[in-house]
């Protein structure tokens, strides 16, 4: 089975109240949004992972979401997670089996 992982983090955080945006609040020295790939990237059973972020960020996206050993798209979010997580859905590799 190919399983993709997708990280809904297409949000401005509004309601975090931030000057920043808040999946790029560092916890503990890292962004939360580099600490939720990470662990994706980590678990053997995720071939790829798809995240959704502010459209801001999907041209030049954080450096800890590009080259890694897993592949990682990166899309645009939406007005709503729904639609961010739709996005992702639409972005996910179809019907892939695991080579490994």
């Amino acid at each position: 089975m190919f399983v993709t992982a997708i990280l809904a983090a297409g949000g401005r955080g509004r309601r975090f109240g931030g000057a920043r945006l808040k999946q790029l609040v560092e916890i503990g020295g890292r962004p939360m949004l580099e600490r939720s790939a990470d662990a994706f990237l980590a678990h053997p059973a995720i071939d790829e992972i798809v995240v959704a972020l502010p459209d801001q960020l999907v041209s030049n996206p954080p450096a800890y979401l590009r080259d890694r050993a897993k592949a990682i798209r990166v899309v645009g979010g939406g007005e709503r997670r729904q639609d961010s997580v739709g996005n992702a859905f639409r972005a996910a590799s179809p019907g892939r089996r695991r080579t490994r």
